[in-house]
C-alpha cells in the first residue's frame, strides 16, 4: 500500500521521469534549452532565436548534417505523458467503514490499469479523421485514501440523507435523491489539500485529473442517487436534471468523483441508438457474489477510471477549424417573427462569463446580441422558410406504434441558406443598400487577431404542444464556422433520452444551455461529452458522463463549463497550433529530401544556409517536445506561448528554403556528341527484317488458303 503522505514525491518522481523521455533532444545542450525556455516566457510574441547572441545560437548548430528521415520521424510523432490520480476511498473492508466490506489493494487495481492499452488517440474526427502529432500516453498512479476522509464523506453522505427525508413535498415512496454538494465539498477539499502538498514539493505540474473512487458506510436506504441542483436553489425542488452517481468539478484542481453504492442508475438515449446508460453498465456491489466481492469488482473498476481517461483526460478533436486568435468575438443575431422584440431566452452575460473562466486568460472573449425582425430581413425569412419541413416518424413511447407529423428545422438547408447570407445579415446588407437595422450595431470582423462566430437565433412566436427543433431533435447546432439555434413559446422540446425509464423533456424556450454547448463544439471543437475515440472501435458514445455538470445533451440541466471541458478548449487550441506548423515543417523536409543526393540535411542540400536551417529545425523540434510535455501536465498556458512561439522558426525555414530554391539553376547537359551507330541502327534493322517479314505473311496466306480448300 502506498501512503498517503507520499502522494507528491510519487507525482514527482514520475514527471521527473516523463520530463527527462518527453524533451531529450541529444544534438542540444540543456544550458541552450533552459535559456530558449526563459526568452520564449520573457519576449512573448517576438523570435526568441533572434534575441540569442551569436554563441548561442551555434549551440542550436549541433547535430547538422544528421538524416532527414529520422527528422520526419522526430516531428510526425511527439509523445507525451498524462498521468491520472486514482484514490480508493472506502475501500479498507471493516475497518474503513464500508458497508459491504469490500477490500481492493493497490497493487490488484494498477495491475489492471497497466494491462490496459494505455495510449490515448490524439485525432481530429471532421471532416475526416486525421491524426495528430502529438501522441499521449497515459501512467495511472493508485493510492489509498485515508481514514479522515471516508470518515468525512459518510457523514455528508448522513447529513444529506436527512435533508432529503425532511426536504418539503416528498412522499413516503418517492426514491432517494441526494444533494451532490454534500460529497462534493468534502472531495473538493481533499484535492486543494493534495494540490498544496504538491505546490509545496515545488512539481513541475501535477496530475492531470484525480478520480475518487468512493465507498460510503451503511445506514443508507437500498437504492439512492445525487442530484445535481445547487444547495439552497429554490427550483431544488422540481428536479430539473437526471439523477446519477457521480460528478466532475467545476475548476481546478481537477476530479471526478462515483459513489458505487449509488444506484443503480438507468439514463442515455432510447432504443436504436448507442451508448445507453443500463443497471449493469456502472460497477455496483449488488453486481458481484458476496465471497467474490473484492476481486470481481477490481476489473470493472479499472474499466471505469479507463472511460473517465478517454472522456476527461484526453478527449478527440471535432474539427480543425476552431478560434485560435487572441481575441474571439461572439455575435448573436436574434431573428424573431413577431413586430416586437420577445422576451429574451438566451443570457449572453453569462455565456461570456462561463468562456472567460474556463479559458483563463487564454483568449478574450466577447459576447453581443442584435435583435433583428423578420420584416427587416428577407434572407432570414428565405433561410427558415426553406429549412422548415413537416417529417412524419414513429412516435416513442404507448402500448402501439403510431406516426407522428411533427414540423422541424431541417439542419442542413438551414446552415446552406445562412452560409450564403451571414456576412449580409450581420453587416446589414451594405451591397444592396437596404439597412437590416444590424449595422449599427455590428462593428466586430474577423481579423489577424480576432475570431468572430457568429450565433443566428430564430425566436418562433409559435405555442404549440411541442418546441420546433432543429431536424426534431435538438434546440441548437454547431457547424465549423456557426451556431444556430431556435427557441419557440412551446411547453416542452421532447426528445429521444430517457432518465430512469422516463423521457426527457427539458424546457423549451430557454436556450442558453444548449447554445453554450454549440458555442464549445463551434469555436474550440469540445465534442459532446459522451463521444470518444479509440483505435479498435473508432469513434463512440457513452452518456455515463453526460449527467451531472456538464452543457452537452438532455440529461443535465447545469449551464457550467466543467474542469476537463475548460482544459480541452484550451488544449485543442495547443494541439492544433502545433499541428499547423508541424505539417509546414514536414513539407519543407520533404522538399530538402528530394533537393539532397544523401538523404542528409548537409552543407550541399542546405546551400548559403547552412547555419540556420539545422539550428532552426532544432529549436523548433524543442519548443515542440516542450510545449507537448506541459500539455500531459495540464499546463496549457506555457505550451500555447511555445507553440505560437514555433510559428517564427518555421517562417524562418520557409524564408529560408524560397532562398534555396530561387538559387537554384536547371541545366541540360549532353554526354558527348551522338554515335552514327545511334542514328543508323533503327533504318538498318528495318531493311535487314523486310525478307523475313514478307515470308511469313506468305506462309501465313498458304495456310489460310488450305483450310478454305479443306471446306470446299
Amino acid at each position: 500500500m502506498i501512503p498517503y503522505s507520499m502522494h507528491a514525491a510519487l507525482l514527482c518522481a514520475l514527471l521527473c521521469a516523463v520530463t527527462g523521455g518527453a524533451s531529450a533532444n541529444p544534438y542540444v545542450s540543456y544550458k541552450a534549452k533552459m535559456e530558449m525556455a526563459k526568452l520564449v516566457e520573457s519576449e512573448g510574441v517576438s523570435d526568441p532565436f533572434s534575441k540569442l547572441p551569436e554563441a548561442g545560437r551555434k549551440e542550436w548548430h549541433a547535430g547538422r548534417g544528421r538524416s532527414i528521415a529520422r527528422m520526419v520521424a522526430e516531428f510526425s510523432s511527439v509523445p507525451t505523458r498524462v498521468i491520472i490520480e486514482v484514490k480508493l476511498v472506502g475501500f479498507d473492508g471493516k475497518a474503513g467503514g464500508g458497508d459491504h466490506n469490500i477490500h481492493v489493494k493497490n497493487d490488484d487495481l494498477a495491475k489492471h490499469l497497466d494491462s490496459l492499452q494505455r495510449e490515448l488517440e490524439s485525432v481530429v474526427l471532421q471532416p475526416e479523421l486525421k491524426a495528430l502529432a502529438v501522441k499521449p500516453s497515459v501512467s495511472f498512479v493508485v493510492s489509498r485514501a485515508p481514514r479522515q476522509l471516508i470518515e468525512n464523506i459518510n457523514l455528508a453522505v448522513s447529513n444529506a440523507m436527512h435533508a432529503e427525508q425532511g426536504r418539503a413535498g416528498r412522499a413516503d415512496d418517492d426514491e432517494f435523491l441526494l444533494n451532490y454538494e454534500y460529497v462534493d465539498r468534502v472531495i473538493a477539499h481533499d484535492a486543494e489539500q493534495s494540490r498544496g502538498v504538491a505546490r509545496a514539493a515545488a512539481l513541475a505540474g501535477t496530475a492531470a485529473i484525480t478520480v475518487y473512487l468512493l465507498n460510503p458506510q451503511a445506514r443508507l436506504p437500498v437504492e439512492y442517487l445525487y442530484s445535481y441542483e445547487d444547495y439552497g436553489d429554490a427550483k431544488a425542488h422540481s428536479r430539473h436534471g437526471c439523477p446519477g452517481t457521480l460528478y466532475v468539478s467545476d475548476s481546478h484542481p481537477a476530479y471526478a468523483w462515483i459513489d458505487i453504492r449509488a444506484g443503480p442508475a438507468a439514463y442515455g438515449p432510447g432504443a436504436g441508438h448507442r451508448g445507453q446508460v443500463l443497471a449493469h453498465s456502472l460497477p455496483h456491489p449488488s453486481h458481484y457474489k458476496a465471497s467474490q466481492l473484492d476481486l470481481g469488482i477490481v476489473p470493472d473498476l479499472a474499466a471505469l477510471v479507463w472511460s473517465a481517461t478517454q472522456h476527461m483526460a484526453w478527449p478527440p478533436v471535432l474539427h480543425e477549424e476552431i478560434a485560435r486568435k487572441p481575441s474571439v468575438h461572439i455575435q448573436i443575431v436574434h431573428m424573431h417573427d413577431t413586430l416586437g422584440p420577445p422576451p429574451d431566452r438566451l443570457d449572453q452575460q453569462h455565456i461570456a462569463s462561463q468562456l472567460r473562466l474556463a479559458l483563463d486568460g487564454m483568449q478574450d472573449v466577447s459576447v453581443k446580441e442584435i435583435w433583428l425582425p423578420f420584416a427587416h430581413c428577407d434572407v432570414c425569412v428565405a433561410a427558415y422558410a426553406s429549412a422548415l419541413k413537416l417529417r412524419t416518424a414513429r412516435e416513442d413511447g404507448g402500448l402501439y406504434i403510431s406516426a407522428k407529423t411533427s414540423k422541424i428545422l431541417d439542419r442542413q438547408a438551414l446552415h446552406a441558406a445562412l452560409q450564403d447570407h451571414a456576412d449580409s445579415i450581420m453587416t446589414g446588407f451594405p451591397e444592396v443598400g437596404i439597412n437590416s437595422g444590424a449595422a449599427s450595431h455590428f462593428t466586430e470582423t474577423t481579423s489577424a487577431t480576432r475570431h468572430v462566430i457568429p450565433v443566428f437565433v430564430f425566436d418562433i412566436s409559435d405555442s404549440g404542444k411541442d418546441a420546433l427543433l432543429i431536424d426534431g431533435a435538438v434546440k441548437a447546432t454547431a457547424f465549423s464556422d456557426m451556431v444556430v439555434a431556435v427557441s419557440s413559446r412551446a411547453a416542452k422540446a421532447p426528445s429521444h433520452f430517457t432518465c430512469r425509464l422516463s423521457a426527457c423533456e427539458p424546457v423549451a424556450g430557454n436556450i442558453t444551455r444548449e447554445v453554450l454547448a454549440a458555442l464549445l463544439t463551434s469555436g474550440w471543437g469540445v465534442p459532446d461529452t459522451a463521444t470518444y475515440f479509440s483505435a479498435g472501435a473508432g469513434q463512440g458514445e457513452d452518456y455515463r458522463w453526460s449527467v451531472g455538470n456538464t452543457p452537452f445533451g438532455p440529461l443535465s440541466h447545469r449551464c457550467g463549463i466543467n474542469a476537463a471541458l475548460s482544459h480541452t478548449m484550451q488544449r485543442n487550441q495547443v494541439v492544433l497550433e502545433l499541428q499547423s506548423s508541424v505539417e509546414k515543417v514536414l513539407r519543407l523536409l520533404d522538399g530538402f529530401s528530394k533537393l539532397s543526393t544523401s538523404g542528409k540535411l548537409d552543407a550541399a542540400t542546405c546551400k548559403g544556409h547552412f547555419s540556420t536551417v539545422p539550428a532552426r529545425i532544432n529549436v523548433a523540434y524543442y519548443k515542440l517536445s516542450e510545449a507537448a510535455l506541459l500539455l500531459g501536465q495540464w499546463q496549457t498556458k506555457r505550451a500555447l506561448a511555445l507553440a505560437r512561439s514555433m510559428s517564427h522558426d518555421v517562417h524562418a525555414l520557409e524564408r529560408a528554403a524560397r532562398a534555396i530554391s530561387a538559387a537554384l539553376q536547371g541545366t541540360v547537359k549532353c554526354d558527348g556528341a551522338p554515335e552514327l551507330a545511334s542514328v543508323w541502327w533503327a533504318p538498318c534493322g528495318a531493311l535487314a527484317l523486310w525478307p523475313l517479314a514478307a515470308w511469313v505473311r506468305s506462309m501465313l496466306a498458304r495456310s489460310q488458303r488450305k483450310r478454305v480448300d479443306k471446306i470446299y
